[in-house]
């Protein structure tokens, strides 16, 4: 049985050509390095998600002109 990370490339591949992005015949992938971190700062939940894209469309809007 693979492993996560092992399925990884094979399935960013079948995305971008269901995305049509690519048609698949060639593709080349450099290399990556993938290093674990998982400090408190790195580690995200559903409340920190939530109150980060409140966040950012509070951003947004204050970027917004507002129409009048």
């Amino acid at each position: 049985m693979a492993l996560p990370i092992e399925k990884a490339p094979k399935y960013f591949v079948r995305m971008l050509k269901d995305w049509k992005l690519v048609a698949g015949e060639t593709l080349a992938v450099d290399s990556m390095k993938i290093r674990g971190q998982n400090s408190l700062k790195n580690d995200f939940n559903h409340k920190k998600i939530k109150r980060h894209l409140e966040y950012i469309d509070g951003r947004i809007a204050e970027a917004t002109p507002k129409s009048q």
